[in-house]
């Protein structure tokens, strides 16, 4: 789909000028073949035509094709059925009883439109079903030709469908499927801020050049990291995934035609009305974004443990300055080392094949040093240590890396450092950072892992 920095409603605008405009001129008699046995037939179909592409107009062409689909299903059905009763009515049962006969038929399938409508997910079908029944029914009261004005109507709403399908890939495109890829990457953006926010103590927020990608700051044009700041980044967060798998839904009434050299994606209108399984999506790895979104929200809940455990830590350290600052510079680590995930990440996606695993094992290691400060200074409880640190050594070997264990084998052999005796006051608040910080680093492991299957399964030329 071609790229466009149109605004939306000037997009939508022009769509809709377009769309009324060519039918009315020849719904209005201002074209067409006057001398034509059924032109009031076909200006009616027009009129029909320009009320369709109004109704169908939508910003996305997986939304516009989806509307159109049930909008034309539910006038072929309902104008098919109207004519039939319409013509038991008046064979059947005769003028004295055919007017009972509609009611009653009317009113029955009425009803059945909304179980089934609600059974098989088509409620605007169903509503249109119901209305363009009745206005089949009502116009053989006024005397008109049933038939003629049926066609007339299915085929006005078919081409009104058509010419907005066709406005909505030529006229500055929008497709549900590219706005899924945005709505993802302003899921990470928003992330990225967060980490920020957590580890801004530790961290230089102008620097942003960890693992030789460069990103645009200050995110969101926030200057400060504010409670209220934060609030918001992680409500956008929210809002940006929840639209993401709505646009999931709707593209899949989108069909993937190609692929450019540039890496943007063709698509055209999928003529469907059940898309409401995942399932349906055959251009983009539904499932595997749908995880990802997943993972992104688990993140952002282990980002704001780990702020509460870091200022439950800065209230109760001790006033040993030279631990201290050793402390310091290893959080400072890890909190390099987790940004560095997330810009991996947002930079990769969605345009690469795959992502550079070292920035996450550098992750891995960074947090591993933590737990062995902990090891030789105050942990008292290796089976406690083995649990924070089991979650670690699981993405490490998840990743074919193996390492040494020599904190592990240190307790092994010699049990407890001398050092964690005097130390013991700030065992609980240690445990619970450490705590949070190998799930946090867990969690960024899932984030990784789900990006990078969907990196490997998306449609774009790497």
């Amino acid at each position: 789909m071609l790229p466009t920095t149109k605004p939306e409603h000037l997009r939508r605008s022009l769509r809709l000028v377009l769309g009324v405009t060519l039918p009315c001129l020849v719904g209005f008699g201002v074209v067409g073949p006057e001398h034509l046995v059924y032109s009031d037939e076909i200006k009616g179909a027009c009129k029909w035509a320009a009320i369709t592409a109004a109704i169908v107009a939508h910003p996305l062409l997986g939304e516009a094709s989806q509307v159109g689909t049930e909008r034309l299903v539910g006038t072929v059905l309902g104008g098919s059925v109207g004519y039939v009763v319409h013509q038991l009515g008046l064979h059947v049962f005769g003028e004295v009883t055919d007017g009972i006969f509609m009611s009653l038929s009317a009113g029955l399938l009425a009803g059945l439109s909304v179980i089934y409508g609600k059974k098989w997910k088509l409620n605007t079908s169903a509503k249109l079903f119901v209305i363009t029944l009745l206005l089949i029914t009502f116009a053989a009261e006024t005397g008109k030709d049933v038939e003629l004005f049926a066609i007339a109507r299915v085929s006005g709403i078919l081409l009104g469908v058509l010419i907005m399908l066709l406005l909505s890939v030529v006229i500055f495109p929008k497709s549900a499927t590219v706005e899924c890829l945005h709505n993802m990457d302003d899921a990470l953006e928003n992330i990225l801020y967060l980490i920020k926010g957590v580890w801004k103590e530790y961290l230089s927020v102008e620097d942003d050049d960890l693992v030789g990608h460069d990103i645009e700051t200050p995110l969101m044009g926030r200057e400060e990291f504010s409670a209220r700041n934060m609030e918001n980044a992680l409500t956008e967060m929210y809002e940006s995934l929840s639209k993401m798998e709505d646009n999931l839904q709707a593209s899949a009434a989108e069909v993937l035609i190609s692929c450019t050299s540039k890496n943007q994606l063709v698509l055209a209108p999928r003529l469907t009305f059940r898309a409401d399984s995942l399932s349906d999506v055959k251009h983009l790895p539904s499932e595997d974004l749908c995880d990802m979104a997943n993972a992104v929200r688990r993140v952002a809940r282990g980002l704001f443990t780990v702020e509460k455990a870091l200022e439950d830590w800065h209230d109760v350290c001790d006033s040993d300055v030279e631990l201290q600052e050793k402390e310091t510079a290893v959080l400072r680590n890890i909190g390099e080392r987790m940004r560095g995930v997330v810009v991996e990440i947002q930079n990769q996606f969605p345009m690469h094949r795959s992502l550079d695993s070292k920035v996450l094992l550098d992750m891995v290691h960074s947090v591993r040093n933590w737990e062995d400060m902990g090891v030789n200074g105050r942990l008292q409880s290796l089976e406690k240590y083995q649990r924070f640190s089991s979650t670690l050594r699981d993405l490490e070997r998840g990743f074919s890396f193996s390492m040494e264990d020599s904190a592990e084998s240190s307790a092994d052999q010699s049990g407890i450092s001398d050092g964690s005796s005097s130390r013991t006051e700030n065992t609980a608040e240690w445990s619970t950072l450490t705590f949070a910080l190998t799930s946090l680093a867990a969690e960024l492991g899932c984030l990784w892992n789900s990006c990078d299957v969907v990196l490997r399964r998306l449609p774009f030329k790497h």
